[in-house]
């Protein structure tokens, strides 16, 4: 089956469904902490990689190396952001923040739901 548009329809990018404000704590930390200025929630590009199918997604290292995004990934990130950079035109320093475990818990659990 074929389907006809017209050249604007054919190259407009397809939208994604906008992602509500969460009440999630987790959400409320990443929004404190200034996160989503540079990671979208929704999947859109940014100055860093998107928050949405972060969790379990495998990233190239600068270092060449792969990684699986888990739980321990992301504790390693918030708590240390130079120790493991993602390859690419991400490769801009992350701010270190001075968040508790409980507080790294929420974040974790709350990236976990971005599909």
């Amino acid at each position: 089956e074929l389907h006809v548009v017209d050249a604007a329809t054919f190259a407009a990018k397809p939208k994604l469904p906008p992602v509500a404000e969460p009440t999630h704590p987790g959400y409320k930390l990443l929004d404190a902490n200034l996160c989503t200025t540079c990671h979208s929630l929704d999947g859109q590009p940014g100055i860093g990689p998107t928050f949405r199918g972060m969790h379990g997604r495998t990233e190239k290292l600068r270092d060449g190396s792969t990684i699986t995004v888990n739980d321990a990934f992301i504790r390693e990130k918030i708590l240390r952001p130079q120790a493991k950079v993602i390859a690419g035109k991400f490769e801009q320093e992350m701010p270190k923040t001075d968040l508790s475990d409980e507080e790294i818990e929420e974040i974790i659990e709350y990236l976990q739901t971005l599909k």
